[in-house]
This record gives C-alpha cells, structure tokens and sequence, in this order.
C-alpha cells in the first residue's frame, strides 16, 4: 500500500505516525479475518492521526530522529558487546593447562530457600543467593536476589 502525503503533512511525519503503536493497534482492530486478516483502504484512510502545524511536525520529527539515532547506536553497542562475549569464549578455547572438575575448587550448594517472607533474611541482604534466573542468565557472581547471614544460616 502506497501513503501520499498531502500539504498539510510532512511526509516523515506521516511515516511516524503509521509506523507507532497507535497507529498498528488502531489497523488490528479494523482488520477483518482470521488467519490472513484484511482491511481495506477506506478503512485506513477512517483511521484518525494527530495533525499538528508543520513548524511543530518538524519539532516532532527531529526528537524522533534523535530517539531513533540513540536506538541505533544502542543496537551497535549490543553487536559489540556480543561479538566481546565471542572473543572472550576464544581465550578459553586457547587455553593449554589442566582441566578440573568445579567441585576441586568450589563448592555448590543446594536446598532450602529461607523464608521470603521473613524480612531480617533478606533485606539489605549482601550474599549473592543464585536462583534460576541469574542460572538462566549465567550470571552467578552478582545475583538478583541477596541475603543476609541470618538468611544463610536459615537456609536448608
């Protein structure tokens, strides 16, 4: 489908607005059909879109472009950060020295959680207590949830 600005509207503006939130909620719900939905060009055409004066599209346009630049930049610094994550798996593939089984130099434990209801086990906790989130996230030095040495000596 083709979008024709008119003079009243810029045309980035005009791609702002069909590319927000608002605008594909508002194409969902006219849509007619199940697994292939439809909706034709009138009904677009119905759908209503803010239309300030062009001095303040130019405004709106320019702190979009702004947000869509540190949304770049931020995709760009995630790709680096992976390709680091990378290279620093490569450091251990070059290794060339013994292999040990973690138990030789730390120990795991499981059991019980302490009461999460009890407060003194975990406010301002400071122990790194690692759950299946921070396992998930193969993030075991620096755990979403802390507790207290109370906390651990609760613990099962």
């Amino acid at each position: 489908m083709l979008f024709r600005s008119k003079t009243k509207i810029l045309p980035e503006f005009l791609y702002y607005i069909v590319s927000s939130e608002y605008y594909k909620e508002k194409v969902l719900s006219l849509a007619i059909g199940g697994a292939q939905p439809n909706i034709s060009a009138k009904q677009l055409e119905s759908i209503e879109i803010p239309l300030p004066p062009l001095d303040k599209q130019k405004e709106i346009i320019k702190k979009l472009n702004e947000k869509r630049e540190l949304v770049y930049e931020a995709k760009s610094l995630i790709e680096k950060v992976e390709r680091e994550r990378a290279n620093t798996q490569e450091i251990f593939d070059e290794l060339d020295c013994e292999w040990i089984e973690l138990d030789q130099v730390s120990k795991i434990e499981s059991g019980g959680t302490p009461s999460t209801s009890n407060n003194e086990y975990w406010d301002n906790g400071t122990i790194n207590w690692a759950t299946i989130v921070d396992i998930k996230n193969f993030n075991v030095l620096s755990t979403v949830r802390k507790i207290t040495e109370k906390g651990l000596k609760n613990s099962s």
